[in-house]
């Protein structure tokens, strides 16, 4: 006859030493994607800051908006495009 038999001890330290490994792992992760987050950010805010203040106001914005803009405080696609449905044309574009 055959006995198996198990270190539950040793087991137990395996599982959790895995669960430790995984949670390492998912902070390390959301660690670099905040980082690449925050790297957008700052890309974006620096192309905003060159635009001229008129193509800014023409998608409704200031330049102190911009880094509300891109932490996304500021919805600019709706700013910019709910003037265009109202009136059929941007706030600086000429009559027709």
């Amino acid at each position: 006859m055959t006995t198996i038999t198990t270190n539950p001890i040793h087991s137990h330290s395996q599982s959790s030493q895995g669960g430790t490994i995984a949670i390492i792992k998912a902070r390390m992760i959301n660690g670099f994607r905040a980082i690449s987050k925050q790297r957008a950010r700052k890309r974006d805010a620096a192309h905003m800051s060159e635009l001229s203040d008129h193509l800014l106001r023409d998608i409704g914005l200031t330049r102190d908006q911009i880094p509300h803009a891109v932490h996304g405080e500021i919805d600019v696609v709706r700013v910019a495009t709910s003037e265009v449905f109202q009136t059929g044309r941007t706030r600086f574009a000429p009559p027709k």
